[in-house]
């Protein structure tokens, strides 16, 4: 084999190698890039197709939003009912069988779209049971509050009773003549 023949040889077998290298190798890098660009628009067209479905349903959201928010303002009751809100107390305590609490209301606190009113409930005296029926009836009032404070003590002058101070959270709508 002459030396002619092994650079032609050399030669015909770096062709292959080279425009592996050169062209194939870059082409194949770019290919898995436009796959990768392909996968995430394919992952974002999901994305916004469903969010499209959610949105042909917007109508429905909305209803169901505005049955949310109805329930929650029967349950903020306006300012003016505020001042029943002791004789409520009242009747609840009564009927679980506590005795009648002191109601000592606070001052109404003005927040941005609603008002919110501690009152404070003294003197209230029965047994475990009546006071797990008045936290119950309490949970089940027609509008929202809060138990901020719960002290409980044991009665000692009667056994088997239990003495309970308690501060409750009444919330209720802002009126629209209160500024």
């Amino acid at each position: 084999m002459n030396l002619h023949t092994l650079i032609v040889f050399l030669l015909l077998l770096s062709l292959p190698t080279g425009s592996w290298w050169f062209l194939f190798r870059p082409m194949n890098s770019q290919q898995e890039s436009l796959k990768a660009d392909i996968s995430a628009k394919q992952t974002r067209m999901g994305e916004l197709s469903n969010t499209i479905a959610k949105t042909r349903n917007m109508s429905e959201e909305i209803a169901k939003l505005d049955k949310a928010i109805g329930f929650l303002e029967k349950k903020l009751p306006s300012e003016d009912e505020i001042q029943k809100v002791g004789s409520v107390l009242a009747d609840i305590s009564r009927k679980a069988g506590i005795s009648q609490p002191s109601v000592l209301p606070a001052a109404p606190v003005s927040m941005p779209t609603y008002r919110e009113q501690e009152v404070r409930l003294t003197e209230m005296k029965g047994t475990f049971y009546a006071l797990l029926a008045f936290l119950q009836r309490l949970e089940t009032m027609d509008r929202i509050t809060r138990v901020k404070e719960l002290n409980i003590t044991k009665d000692s002058a009667q056994l088997g009773y239990l003495n309970v101070d308690m501060t409750l959270v009444i919330y209720f709508e802002k009126s629209s003549t209160i500024k």
